[in-house]
């Protein structure tokens, strides 16, 4: 491919590093404040000891923790200090290149989050890669780039502290991999890129758990490429993925009697809002739509601060409804594709979006957490069919107005954010 066009990939991710930087400026970093929308057992607004985002001390505490020499934490349910301390199961590769970055950068709000800028810059080239190297189109790729560089909950995200982006990172390039694999599989493949993506699949598992969902993307692969591909040659890339995962879930083993310390999470989640409370006060079907799908949706466009900053709901509805749009259309003209190697990769990308679906309902069936972050793992699964709606003029056109209207969005909430925050960091 003309390397020019792989410009315009680098410029859409170096846009989406601009803005979570300007993100992470804004944002208070481990601010003490109130949440408006929750309240304590006195009726006034509850106190959080951070209003910046999502879990960031906790994360922050882990590499704290790395950077004092102390080693890799344990996570105790028992701990006093738990609200602090109960991100301590997750795997180390984002916190051990965190503490890495931190000492360059400094300890600052931007010290310690622009790292996460650069892995969100890196998932938006790997969403432009998928979309090139699994449809050939041109279009798809850069409209597929630029959603997944513009939507403001990805922004948000990328400019914060958390291993969530470097997982969003991983797993995107997996995926882009299997479309490259798929495609080269039609005229003789490079076992380099099989090495690459055991490579990529063993990192993500030594980020977070939820990368598991590469398993049955990575198999199905290989049924589908039964023919181009003998299963050996999967062994060498399949030996470097399970052996990087495999070093840490035995350690889990080791210390929690459980490789993947799901148990243990559990006993440390047991404060949180459990999803049978809420079944029982509102009904499994409100449960499911009303808390679990509208909390969902909204923070796939943009919830902010700790969930607790939220948008007009026509903004939502009216996005929502564009997305769900797209979405639909893409999946019906990707049933109709006829390319086998971007049919591949629409099924590989709906294997990986679905497990990664039922990961998040499983979570939500044990506690309510209606948060979109855990489903943008597969944002590059997401971005495809979207990207791919309508006539090749037609997506040009939707792209166009989807794009502009997420930059618009995004632009806005650079003026408005500041004042919000400044209502919540205060100290009843």
């Amino acid at each position: 491919m003309d390397k020019k066009f792989w410009l315009i990939g680098a410029a859409l991710a170096l846009v989406h590093l601009v803005f979570a930087l300007l993100f992470a400026n804004l944002t208070p970093f481990k601010t003490q404040g109130i949440l408006l929308g929750q309240r304590g057992t006195d009726g006034r607004p509850l106190s959080v000891p951070d209003v910046g985002a999502p879990d960031e001390l906790p994360h922050i505490v882990y590499i704290e923790h790395l950077k004092a020499g102390e080693g890799i934490p344990v996570l105790d349910p028992r701990d006093p200090d738990l609200g602090r301390t109960y991100q301590s199961h997750q795997p180390p590769l984002f916190y051990g290149l965190a503490v890495q970055w931190s000492g360059i950068f400094g300890e600052s709000a931007l010290g310690m989050r622009s790292i996460n800028a650069v892995f969100g810059g890196l998932t938006v080239l790997g969403v432009f890669a998928l979309g090139w190297w699994g449809t050939r189109r041109r279009e798809v790729a850069v409209i597929a780039a630029g959603f997944a560089a513009l939507l403001p909950m990805h922004i948000a995200l990328s400019g914060a502290v958390s291993n969530d982006p470097l997982l969003f990172c991983l797993c995107t390039w997996a995926l882009a991999m299997l479309a490259l694999i798929s495609r080269e599989a039609e005229g003789g493949l490079c076992s380099r890129n099989l090495i690459i993506l055991g490579l990529l699949a063993g990192l993500a598992f030594v980020t977070k758990t939820s990368s598991l969902a590469l398993l049955p993307t990575i198999l199905v692969a290989i049924i589908l490429l039964r023919k181009q591909i003998k299963w050996t040659e999967w062994i060498p890339g399949a030996v470097i993925a399970l052996g990087i995962g495999g070093a840490w879930w035995v350690r889990n083993y080791q210390v929690y009697g459980d490789p993947f310390a799901i148990k243990i999470f559990q006993e440390a989640f047991v404060g949180s809002p459990k999803a049978a409370m809420f079944q029982e006060a509102f009904g499994a079907y409100t449960y499911w739509t009303q808390w679990v799908g509208w909390w969902t949706g909204r923070s796939l466009i943009g919830v902010f601060g700790y969930m607790d900053i939220f948008l007009p709901n026509p903004v939502y509805g009216i996005g929502l409804l564009l997305l769900v749009a797209l979405f639909v259309v893409g999946l019906l003209q990707a049933m109709r594709e006829e390319d086998p190697a971007s049919r591949r990769t629409f099924g590989m990308g709906a294997v990986f979006g679905g497990v990664t679906f039922l990961q998040f309902l499983q979570f939500n069936n044990l506690y309510f957490q209606g948060q979109a972050r855990y489903l943008l793992p597969g944002i590059g699964a997401l971005a495809l069919p979207i990207a791919l709606g309508g006539t090749p003029k037609g997506r040009i056109v939707l792209g166009a107005i989807l794009l502009v209207a997420l930059l618009a969005l995004d632009i806005y909430l650079l003026t408005w954010l500041p004042g919000q925050f400044a209502i919540r960091a205060v100290v009843l």
